[in-house]
């Protein structure tokens, strides 16, 4: 690598903020310094590709466009994301678009591996697939990582589906700045920096109490967009972001699950085939051909030709009679039965395992909306917390609830006389104390 190239990427990682793991930031800083003495024009020549990446990031299958996210993000593409396994969002943003385009692909799926990456274009590619999502379901699925800005793009797929062993978050901003003025002065290299007088902050020293208060404020500004982009594309507040998504570290799936970081816990290959099969036209190309066959006038049958003469029927000897045809092989069918009695066992298995009890609300969620298996949705059943049990009834209350309010007003629409109301009081009055006014 030309050492202006080497040293234009070491400036990009020592001077631009970062949304990566802290230890991926140092794993690239040590693979920057090792490509450093690796001749990479010789490797790219020895590739057969250009030095500019051209994509091959996208696989359909079965009308399902599935995205790669893999590795450390960086805005552009070069000979050392080629080599190092990084992915470039200049890259991976063509390459969605394409897929977007495409008449082959009906859904798109980002299958996110990232610890992160610079910030640069994370933001402007987040809301490409938001936007995008809006024309073909777009799903997120988290293999194995999903941190930092790897988790920024994931969030922007209105649906994230995560391992059950994946890690999500990491949600932050971090700034790497090396100070080798030791090492300099140590060779006897001195350097001097003249800042203008108007512009006090255009060099601040990170060394000192407030260089580093400096950058810090910057660092939190970007946090800030970060934070308020996650929280706009999950459907939450900012505080429970700050206070629900980690605080900047990693999560297990199944706590990222509860905290609403993702919606999903599955495995890839079952996800691809349901995406293949929800957005498979096949049945709707076969109703709407048999509609129309069904309404197509019946043309009228041409008149039979006359059958031709029969040749005379030559002499021949007599054969050995043929033998029997052999029967058809059996050929076992399958019923749509036979393709729902898996499901509905994993089903009633979901829902009446003992996990289940006190959780019957998460246990419908697991059963009828996702395709995990039994063992999977029992543990994530058995982390959560069951519901208290319901107050016994009280028996007083209940026995006043049975009887009836009486009756207040008029019966009926009596005359309202002298008489019909001397009348209604002595209804009340037993025959034998009555006596008649003298």
């Amino acid at each position: 690598m030309p050492r202006s190239e080497l040293l234009r990427v070491l400036a990009q990682i020592h001077n631009h903020p970062w949304v990566v793991t802290s230890d991926w930031l140092n794993e690239i800083a040590v693979r920057v310094d090792e490509a450093g003495k690796v001749d990479l024009d010789a490797v790219a020549a020895k590739l057969g590709r250009p030095l500019e990446n051209t994509g091959n990031s996208v696989e359909v299958r079965n009308g399902v466009a599935v995205l790669g996210i893999t590795g450390p993000l960086f805005r552009r593409a070069n000979i050392l994301t080629e080599i190092s396994g990084a992915s470039s969002i200049q890259v991976l943003a063509t390459d969605f678009q394409t897929a977007l385009d495409s008449s082959q692909v009906r859904s798109i799926l980002l299958d996110v591996d990232s610890p992160g990456g610079q910030i640069d274009g994370v933001q402007e590619f987040a809301d490409q697939i938001r936007e995008g999502s809006k024309k073909k379901p777009v799903t997120a699925y988290v293999g194995t990582m999903a941190a930092s800005a790897g988790y920024w793009l994931a969030a922007a797929a209105p649906h994230i589906v995560a391992a059950e062993s994946s890690l999500l978050g990491s949600i932050g901003v971090v700034a790497s700045i090396r100070d080798n003025r030791a090492a300099q002065e140590r060779q006897g290299v001195k350097q001097y920096e003249i800042v203008s007088s108007k512009s006090p902050l255009k060099r601040v020293d990170p060394a000192t109490d407030d260089g580093r208060a400096q950058i810090l404020k910057v660092v939190d500004a970007l946090a800030e967009i970060f934070i308020g982009k996650v929280a706009a594309l999950r459907g939450v507040s900012t505080e429970t972001v700050e206070s629900d998504f980690g605080q900047g570290s990693l999560m297990i799936a199944a706590d990222a699950l509860r905290a609403g970081m993702a919606d999903e816990i599955g495995s890839f290959e079952p996800l691809v085939a349901r995406l293949a099969a929800a957005s498979s036209p096949r049945a709707v190309s076969v109703s709407v051909k048999e509609n129309l066959m069904a309404n197509e006038p019946t043309a009228p049958a041409p008149p039979a030709a006359p059958p031709p003469a029969a040749p005379p029927e030559p002499v021949v000897a007599a054969l050995p009679p043929a033998p029997p045809p052999a029967p058809p092989a059996r050929v076992p069918v399958i019923t749509g039965e036979d393709l729902r009695a898996p499901e509905r066992a994993r089903i009633a298995a979901i829902l009446n395992a003992p996990e289940a009890t006190g959780r019957e609300a998460l246990a419908r969620v697991l059963a009828l909306e996702t395709s995990m298996s039994p063992e999977e949705a029992k543990k994530i059943l058995a982390a959560s917390p069951a519901a208290a049990p319901a107050a016994p009834a009280d028996p007083l209350a209940a026995r006043m609830a049975s009887i009836q309010n009486p009756t207040v007003g008029t019966r009926g629409p009596e005359e309202d006389t002298e008489a019909s109301e001397a009348a209604r009081i002595l209804a009340f009055i037993p025959k034998d104390r009555r006596h008649s006014a003298a």
